[in-house]
């Protein structure tokens, strides 16, 4: 075969691999009605929720890598970096550039079908290194031909594995999982001695592009490495002395090198989530479930259950396992080392400790078994080394053993597990079992029509399970694109914020990640970046209860007049109508823009706010109250408390002391009396507030009185607050109101509070106290003018640095309060000269004022940064002198 022929061979192979699980999957889609065959895009879960909204905001400061360290826009602020090195660096992003915000769905969907077919690229590059190594030792070079199909179908089988169809919409992940197969290609090549190049950069990126999947990988490369070792001692006698010899220390010091390479983005990406809650790892034997219960996820169209790991890859795939474990040609301690090794991979999903170490000594909240891709892997290497071995030439009484064991075998797991793997399944995957075993028994004499045959079944297999399992009924692309697109162009109403900073408030939304999606500066944010020192600081300034969660903040209609005012919320966009309902929940024909994780107010009548737009529904109120990111205030805030969540305690309590403390007033908040009311109506709780003195009347529903599995209760509940008869707010969903407005009442008012349920889930919500107070608003509005009047000079605001001067009047006994979440990544200056940053109110930032005229300058750099470029340049060296040493060792051993 001439080179040029070979070359041109091996393309299509790697078109049609590429092809090939991508048309079934649009074929899928199809049968779905998913976009772009449909109203709606495979946009579902976390890709709904936060994913689509931090691909928004790459796209928007793309250009800006400061953007990309810090953000305004993740609530309060804050460290961006762990988002991006978690979720952003794929180099596929590119395709968002060609986008516009308001068509990310079908940005995105492109960039799953892109993912799908690079998979069985990757696995094909794979394979295709795996057989010249295999049929070198082997000496079974007649194989070469008869496995081109065989390789892009189990190749193809790989990007369609149940984890794929599963997870497709978890994008981070599959960039890694792509590169899976590479670093094995590359760990395969320093078994042999070559060079190891391939093996030190496709581990680099495999942790790069994430590197909590990455660490998955490397798990794997220790394990497959010592399978490799047992394996050919078997094959070619081989000793294992004589193997770590050659490979051990190459394999070492090539993993070192790729691990501190990855530095730069490993080591700050880790610190910017190391705040975030996670239990201590203790070992446990405790089974996450039977071990037989493994066997059913090896049939195709079982529906997914998350108890299990997603491991099916193929009929195939299954059928050549059951020919390697059968073949009298692979000698017998091999076969026992394999299923020994299938054995650890399948109880290290099974035994709770060994779970959590293969996900980074934690047990994942929601999709879980996130390391079954190493499962399905596996078992593709199995069944690839049957072919190599020429065991699929099998003859009748092997056609008739495996017949027999796969049947009674079936049928007793349909036995046992009737209510998973029904009787229709049980009659299609015999189908699927019967024919491929039948085909490779005429696979010499009936050449093209097995090849037709296998091809045939892979298809209808693949796409079967695919249909079966793919959760991918989301958001409606026409509803997602008039929502951007509208609020968009409500923002633009306002005044550029980077020149004058400013936060804004929403009393709608589609996920707690809209100021990321919509590019401002706002409260709401949802991430496993967040910090939760910042989430538990704004739950105790009253914007919600965050009973369970540590992963969320929400600006949720706000907290109150006073509280919004600290954080400069200077501009709340309201919308009431039915077409906005319509937009974010959609109908019963089509789903809507929102997703699970989003808010809705139905009114918004925030005191010292006047109304500066209408039209088209949407309301833009102003408060020309909010103060700066930067204000001169009361030595007193400084303060160096942890921030504890407790959503059982009265908030006020805590914001009377805080505008003590900033404000200088001693009393902002003044408790009401509430009486409770009798009510005979089931899952109705009425109460009755007499109003004491005209102003502002604020509500919150402490938890303090009940269970936690009552507060569970609560959190899901569809609560609804309604005032005089109206109703006002929905309270104690996911989205979760804090301190909720009630409006302005007159003195001696009687007020009539409702809280009612759909049910009667949580009748003990008859030992729950409501409170209410009354808020001194023309005090704190008089005390926020004059800290406005008193304010730094030439502030100006970038992810970069802050910048500001103090005037010379003002007093030394002054602090400077910055609305800011305390983070130990920013610097400060005071005319050059380095001056610690305070904590103050308990998670904000704040500095001393030492000298009448100061220039204050803060610079912010990621914790770990700094660090782990220095180690990443120093890997890069150490890499160069390696590569010398192999290529003159090379150059000895081959003059």
């Amino acid at each position: 075969m001439s080179r040029q022929h070979k070359l041109g061979s091996t393309f299509i192979k790697y078109v049609a691999v590429f092809c090939l699980p991508v048309s079934i999957m649009l074929v899928v889609f199809f049968t779905k009605g998913v976009f772009p065959f449909g109203s709606h895009a495979a946009i579902t879960s976390d890709l709904n929720n936060q994913y689509i909204s931090f691909f928004a905001y790459l796209k928007n400061h793309f250009t800006n890598i400061h953007d990309l360290l810090y953000s305004f826009s993740m609530s309060m602020g804050g460290n961006f970096f762990g988002i991006f090195a978690y979720y952003l660096l794929s180099p596929l992003n590119l395709i968002l550039l060609a986008f516009p915000v308001a068509k990310l769905p079908a940005a995105i969907t492109l960039m799953i079908l892109v993912k799908i077919g690079l998979l069985g690229c990757s696995m094909l590059c794979f394979l295709n290194y795996h057989q010249r190594n295999t049929s070198r030792s082997l000496k079974n070079k007649g194989m070469v031909q008869a496995n081109s199909l065989l390789q892009v179908c189990l190749a193809a089988s790989f990007a369609l594995m149940s984890y794929e169809v599963c997870y497709m919409t978890n994008l981070m992940w599959t960039d890694t999982i792509i590169l899976l197969p590479i670093v094995i290609l590359g760990l395969e090549k320093i078994s042999n001695q070559e060079r190891p190049y391939v093996y030190i950069f496709a581990l680099l990126f495999a942790i790069l592009l994430n590197y909590y999947i990455g660490f998955m990988v490397c798990l794997f490369v220790m394990i497959y490495y010592a399978y490799r070792l047992l394996v050919t001692k078997f094959r070619h006698n081989v000793t294992l002395r004589q193997q770590l010899r050659t490979s051990f220390f190459k394999l070492v010091i090539s993993s070192i090198i790729s691990v501190g390479l990855s530095a730069v983005v490993l080591l700050p990406g880790l610190k910017a989530v190391q705040s975030v809650k996670s239990n201590p790892y203790h070992f446990r034997l405790t089974g996450m479930f039977q071990p037989l219960d493994l066997l059913v996820q090896l049939y195709s169209g079982v529906k997914a259950n998350q108890l299990y790991p997603y491991i099916y890859g193929g009929m195939l795939v299954v059928a050549l396992c059951f020919i390697y474990f059968s073949s009298k040609k692979i000698k017998l301690p091999e076969k026992l080392t394999t299923a020994g090794f299938l054995l650890v991979l399948a109880m290290a999903q099974v035994v709770q400790g060994t779970y959590q170490i293969w996900h980074g000594f934690n047990s994942p909240i929601g999709m879980p078994n996130r390391n079954a891709f190493i499962f399905t892997f596996f078992l593709i290497v199995i069944a690839y080394d049957a072919i190599l071995n020429n065991s699929i030439k099998i003859n009748l009484k092997t056609l008739s053993n495996l017949l027999v064991i796969y049947v009674m075998g079936t049928l007793l797991l349909g036995k046992l597990n009737s209510g998973t793997l029904t009787v229709p399944l049980i009659a299609i995957n015999l189908f699927f079992f019967l024919g491929i075993i039948f085909s490779f028994y005429y696979f010499d004499r009936f050449k093209k029509t097995t090849d037709v045959t296998l091809l045939l079944l892979l298809i209808v297999d693949l796409g079967f399970n695919a249909y079966q399992n793919a959760y991918i009924n989301g958001v409606s692309v026409n509803s997602f694109s008039k929502y951007t697109s509208q609020v968009n162009h409500v923002l633009r109403q306002l005044p550029d914020n980077k020149k004058n900073f400013y936060r804004v408030g929403t009393t709608f939304e589609r996920s707690n990640d809209d100021p990321l999606l919509l590019d401002y500066y706002g409260l709401s944010d949802y991430s496993s970046a967040e910090s939760p020192n910042t989430i538990n600081l704004l739950q105790k300034l009253g914007y919600f209860q965050n009973h369970n969660w540590w992963r969320w903040t929400n600006f949720n209609n706000g907290s109150t007049f006073a509280v919004d005012s600290l954080l400069g919320i200077r501009y709340v966009i309201h919308n009431s109508s039915q077409p906005m309902r319509s937009m974010l929940y959609g109908s019963k024909v089509e789903n809507g823009a929102g997703s699970q994780l989003g808010g809705y107010n139905l009114s918004y009548n925030a005191p010292y706010n006047s109304k500066i737009y209408s039209k088209n529904g949407y309301d833009i109120y102003e408060n020309k109250y909010a103060l700066n990111l930067a204000s001169l205030v009361n030595i007193s805030v400084i303060s160096a408390n942890n921030i504890n969540r407790d959503t059982s305690a009265d908030p006020f309590i805590y914001l009377n002391r805080v505008f003590k403390n900033v404000l200088a007033i001693n009393t902002a908040y003044h408790p009401e009396n509430v009486a409770t009311a009798e009510t005979a109506i089931a899952g109705q709780h009425n109460y009755q507030v007499r109003v004491t003195k005209s102003g502002s009347l604020y509500f919150y529903l402490p938890t303090a009185n009940i269970t936690q599995t009552q507060i569970d209760g609560l959190q899901t509940l569809d609560t609804r607050l309604f005032v005089n008869g109206k109703e006002l707010s929905r309270i104690n969903m996911q989205q979760q109101n804090g301190i909720t407005y009630l409006g302005k009442f007159k003195a001696h008012q009687t007020v009539n509070l409702s809280i009612r349920t759909q049910n009667n889930v949580v009748d003990s919500i008859n030992s729950l106290k409501p409170v209410v107070y009354q808020e001194d608003s023309q005090k704190i509005a008089t005390a926020l003018a004059a800290t406005k009047k008193n304010d730094v000079g030439h502030l100006k605001v970038s992810t970069k640095q802050i910048s500001f001067d103090l005037k010379e009047n003002q007093k030394k006994h002054k602090a400077v309060l910055l609305t800011l979440p305390y983070d130990r990544g920013w610097q400060a200056f005071e005319n050059g000269r380095k001056v610690k940053i305070y904590k103050a109110l308990d998670g904000l930032m704040a500095l001393r004022i030492t000298t009448k005229n100061s220039h204050i300058l803060l610079k912010y750099t990621p914790s770990g940064l700094k660090t782990g470029l220095l180690i990443t340049g120093f890997s890069a060296i150490i890499l160069v002198g390696y590569a010398g040493f192999v290529e003159i060792r090379l150059r000895r051993k081959n003059p």
